[in-house]
């Protein structure tokens, strides 16, 4: 069926509200998720259409299932957004882009995670892409990047494929853990003054790529 929120919906409380089924999300002119307000979860395969922004300020979790966000998503400063294969694979789709302020945790168990960003959109990065939970499943990022925070494969390995967009790190860190990797593949990357790169991991550029480090980079 059809939930609508708004500029004007509220939820309270310490619990759960789930979004389960074949459902979709009308959020009009604007819906934001407060923090400090019950745990908002996609349990079912939602499409969110409006002609608004979904701003997450609280914890928004997007579990084992294929969602659609046909509006901009922003996951503001001290919001978290879950991107969670619990149970399945856990493919989340965001064709108005995507701005992380807070924290974006991609969370594969035993199944995948992908996060695809829709062609002409950008997953803008200024807070933290981290893997979480295990590592039996890929997280895999599709789309346009650009990163002026961190991505962090501290758990489970990362595939940004971005042929056709680019991952533009020029200001933001890129932190891999020992034994896991971080593959960028295809298109360009963009290094430079800014580039931070750390850990005991590996950075792996793949495929047909353009690496650009515009006045220079050092590593």
């Amino acid at each position: 069926g059809t939930t609508t929120f708004g500029a004007g919906t509220v939820l309270n409380g310490d619990g759960k509200v789930d979004l389960a089924g074949g459902h979709t999300l009308d959020i009009g002119t604007g819906f934001t998720h407060a923090t400090n307000t019950v745990d908002l979860h996609f349990g079912g395969t939602v499409t969110v259409i409006g002609t608004g922004t979904f701003t997450n300020t609280g914890t928004l979790s997007l579990e084992s299932t294929d969602d659609t966000f046909n509006v901009a998503v922003t996951n503001d400063t001290g919001g978290s957004l879950v991107v969670d294969s619990w149970a399945n694979n856990s493919l989340q789709t965001f064709n108005g882009g995507l701005t992380n302020n807070g924290t974006l945790a991609l969370d594969s168990d035993a199944y995948a995670t992908q996060v695809n960003i829709g062609t002409g959109q950008t997953l803008t990065n200024t807070g933290t892409i981290v893997t979480t939970g295990g590592v039996g499943g890929t997280n895999t990022i599709s789309g346009a990047v650009t990163n002026t925070g961190i991505i962090d494969a501290s758990i489970g390995d990362i595939l940004i494929t971005n042929a056709d967009g680019g991952l533009d790190t020029s200001g933001g860190t890129l932190a891999v853990a020992a034994g896991r990797t971080l593959t960028v593949s295809g298109g360009t990357t963009t290094f430079g003054t800014g580039t931070v790169l750390s850990g005991d991991g590996k950075i792996d550029l793949t495929g047909v790529h353009t690496l650009d480090i515009g006045e220079g980079y050092t590593h």
